[in-house]
């Protein structure tokens, strides 16, 4: 018999025992039990989510977007929330004011060569006017 340097035998490692179902545990059941133990991760989540949007039937031409993802919003609450944001319309203008003013600034008569690409990317990006 193996003793360590106290003296004292070691403790043998316990062996995984296999899941073993009891005859009262469904097959469905089990199964179950196994996809809750599997990992998860945001991607396959999405995947999984957006598969279930496109699989489902398609819904008339007269029905209210909002109104539909309200009604929706428990089979996929995340879809639903992105739905809210894309489709909402906002109640003032001053972000579109403050655009115009942005661009005004950045169009100046010493800066009137500005090719409209190079425009676009100075007012996306963000980057100050005064540069």
């Amino acid at each position: 018999m193996l003793t360590n340097y106290n003296g004292e035998q070691p403790e043998e490692p316990e062996a995984e025992q296999p899941v073993q179902v009891s005859h009262e545990q469904t097959l469905l059941k089990f199964i179950k039990t196994k996809i809750e133990k599997k990992k998860r991760n945001n991607r396959v989540d999405a995947i999984v989510v957006l598969r279930q949007y496109f699989e489902k039937m398609n819904t008339g031409n007269d029905c209210n977007p909002l109104e539909y993802w309200k009604s929706n919003e428990s089979d996929m609450p995340a879809l639903a929330n992105v739905a809210r944001k894309a489709l909402c319309v906002p109640a003032t203008s001053t972000e579109s004011e403050r655009m115009f003013s942005k661009a005004g600034q950045t169009i100046s008569d010493r800066r009137s060569a500005l090719k409209p690409k190079i425009v676009d990317k100075l007012l996306f990006t963000g980057i100050p006017f005064y540069l």
